[in-house]
């Protein structure tokens, strides 16, 4: 669970910055988007990866899209009119970003595993 808070921690760190000076990443309609990376995940547990459908060539999208996702949910938490309470700004927060923690599980594992050059590639630009 720290992870989770140090992730979305270091999101804000990183991404605020960039919507405050207009730097958010272009996103396709989500729904006519076909990266297998931003999908929902399926199956027991609560959903798991869909690790044969992943390709290396899938990262870069699937990281401006959940990145650009997580900046609107904040923006729809930031801009709600009514009083700000703990349920529609803390709790709010925490179920943000869910797109952007499946992205950054797979990217993490595929960093920790994956040594190639179209894989160092991805690696540097993000």
């Amino acid at each position: 669970m720290r992870l989770n808070h140090f992730l979305k921690a270091a999101f804000t760190a990183v991404c605020v910055p960039l919507l405050i000076i207009g730097a958010t990443p272009s996103v396709t309609n989500m729904s006519e988007n076909k990266n297998p990376l931003i999908r929902e995940w399926t199956g027991p547990f609560g959903g798991v990866p869909a690790f044969d459908q992943y390709r290396v060539t899938d990262f870069k999208e699937a990281i401006e899209v959940a990145i650009s996702e997580s900046l609107a949910e904040i923006d729809r938490i930031a801009a709600n009119p009514e009083p700000a309470n703990f349920n529609n700004t803390i709790a709010a927060m925490e179920r943000a970003g869910g797109m952007l923690e499946r992205v950054e599980v797979v990217y993490g594992l595929w960093s920790s595993n994956l040594n190639t050059p179209e894989f160092s590639k991805i690696e540097s630009e993000m």
